[in-house]
């Protein structure tokens, strides 16, 4: 009897720390959606080595990830999507869009008298 008793109470034990622990490990896990990098989209001139966008609106600089993406848009103004990274200012790139340069058109009708 005694040592049923003396196994029951130490076996409640057990189970209530256990279930403590679980407890404590599930609530500093991060939330699912800060796991994830946040998708933005940057326009900005690249650099001439390709490892870095200048953004116009922000005045940031965001270093590249994946060079690769962006091989043959060196020196010109693009729109790019990407996901930021753990590091605030590393951009993975998904698309790119090069900007085109607007000349004027002397034929235009604002150009017309």
């Amino acid at each position: 009897m005694k040592k049923s008793l003396l196994l029951f109470g130490l076996g409640s034990v057990i189970l209530c720390t256990v279930g403590a622990t679980g407890q404590d490990i599930a609530a500093t896990e991060k939330p699912l959606h800060q796991k994830h990098a946040k998708l933005i989209a940057i326009s900005g001139k690249l650099s001439d080595d390709g490892k870095t966008l200048a953004s116009d609106a922000t005045h940031r600089t965001w270093v590249i990830a994946n060079k690769d993406a962006l091989r043959g848009y060196e020196g010109r103004q693009l729109s790019v999507r990407g996901k930021v990274g753990p590091e605030a200012n590393r951009l993975e790139v998904i698309s790119v869009k090069a900007q085109a340069a607007y000349t004027a058109n002397w034929g235009d009708s604002a150009f017309r008298r």
